[in-house]
């Protein structure tokens, strides 16, 4: 009898050590003495304590091979052989406006020329579209870009949304709402049904963010559009990009949605996301920017936002022991929702993108060596890079197969790896340090709140 292979122990500092075992979907609190005998392997005096820890799956009798052959069945039997595909069509790399944040300009992509979708792109992208819905399980399209709702696109844009009606597909954009009054004919819960529009703050801080090159304001307009989305009966997703610069905008941003009656509509979903600025804008290295998510819900936290943090849990697990309070909380979240891979660029995602290829990845496009496929006259055309991405998840990846987190990370970011290591290796990038800390410093919280109650 051994530990497992997928036993994290960390240790909370107040004598007592967190088990998680993520293949099992257990995780509890133990007193570090019962550790201290798990890693001595000294637990044969203590039959009752041992056989619980088995049962857990905190200790196993297999050999070490023989459960790493059992976490690739178990990886296996969960992972669907035919995921339905998330369908992205890329309009167009340009932008109308020049967030200094913006991740394409970290890919690249703003130094790739101009490019924008035709129609007879339009026509060949539905034509492959059809080809996958009854193998995928394509249920809509995305719009994506650069900005894929400007108006020099509308014939395109019209096309994709109205083409992929007749195959019995919705839309939804990715877009920051500026020109969203020009396609306005195509709002419907059945043609273009789904929005997600970025707001920074209230006017005073998202106009200094999300701007045109001339600098001319844009809050007011996206506010007005998202009314007009929300009127033709769309879906709309706000999302707020905080980093240190804007956070005191945030409250003041739901304060005002809250005011306009925008956040208690039934079509509308709000969530904060934290951004790294842009390497190429002028205000990197000029201060410490950067905001983990942590940081964000504690500070929405601390000024009686609390309903508005990040965090979406779920209690769908075995067991959390004798745990509780916000430790409890983000390990239902880790525990209910494993990781195969880190994002759906494996086995999901499709971007179609206006020179023709496809990529698994919306921050590869624009670089061809970097396709897994080709849009043609005839279909879908595979390229080899394709089935290195199929090959990236967590049971397939040589350090992610013993890996104890594999579950809660999914192996990295694939963008950020070189072809020959893409389907060879997991990229941990910190995150089992992350992860400890984050894990203590909540058991801290939940200590604190348990002594001040």
């Amino acid at each position: 009898m051994r530990i497992s292979h997928y036993t994290r122990i960390t240790d909370l500092g107040d004598g007592t050590s967190l088990l998680l075992n993520l293949p099992h979907k257990r995780a509890d609190v133990i007193p570090n003495e019962v550790v201290a005998l798990i890693e001595g392997g000294s637990l044969d005096q203590h039959a009752d304590t041992s056989r619980a820890l088995l049962e857990a799956g905190y200790l196993t009798v297999l050999s070490s091979e023989d459960e790493v052959r059992w976490f690739e069945q178990h990886v296996a039997a969960q992972i669907s052989e035919k995921q339905a595909a998330n369908i992205a069509v890329v309009t167009t790399n340009s932008c109308n406006l020049a967030c200094s944040y913006c991740f394409q300009a970290d890919t690249g992509m703003r130094a790739i020329p101009q490019r924008y979708l035709t129609e007879g792109d339009a026509d060949s992208i539905l034509r492959s579209v059809s080809s996958l819905i009854g193998s995928r399980g394509v249920s809509h399209l995305e719009l994506f870009g650069g900005e894929p709702l400007l108006p020099r696109l509308g014939n395109v844009v019209r096309k994709l949304v109205l083409g992929g009606a007749e195959l019995g597909l919705q839309t939804h954009a990715t877009t920051n709402g500026v020109f969203l009054h020009h396609f306005a004919d195509v709002l419907s819960p059945t043609m273009l049904n789904d929005l997600i529009v970025s707001l920074d703050g209230t006017a005073e801080y998202h106009d200094l963010r999300r701007v045109p090159l001339s600098g001319a304001p844009t809050f007011s307009t996206i506010i007005n559009n998202i009314e007009l989305a929300l009127d033709k009966g769309v879906s709309v997703y706000i999302r707020p990009n905080i980093d240190r610069r804007n956070i005191d905008g945030l409250p003041k941003l739901i304060d005002f949605l809250d005011d306009l009656g925008i956040l208690a509509h039934e079509l509308v979903k709000f969530h904060h996301v934290n951004v790294h600025p842009d390497p190429l804008s002028p205000e990197r290295g000029v201060g410490d920017h950067y905001m983990s998510a942590n940081e964000i819900d504690d500070y929405l936290t601390s000024h009686g936002y609390g309903d508005f943090v990040s965090g979406e849990h779920s209690a769908v697990f075995d067991s959390l022991g004798t745990m509780s309070g916000r430790l409890a909380a983000y390990l239902r979240d880790v525990i209910s929702r494993p990781m195969f891979d880190a994002c759906g660029a494996p086995a999901r995602n499709i971007y179609f993108s206006p020179e023709g290829a496809i990529y698994n990845c919306h921050e590869l496009v624009g670089r061809p060596d970097k396709a897994v496929g080709m849009s043609t006259k005839r279909g879908i055309v595979e390229l080899p890079l394709w089935d290195k991405w199929r090959a990236r998840r967590v049971d397939l990846l040589k350090n992610c197969r013993t890996c104890n987190l594999a579950l809660a990370h999914g192996g990295g970011c694939g963008a950020r790896q070189d072809t020959e290591s893409l389907d060879v290796w997991g990229v941990c990038a910190g995150f089992p340090e992350e992860f400890d800390t984050k894990v203590v410093a909540l058991a801290r919280e939940d200590r604190l709140s348990v002594q001040s109650a």
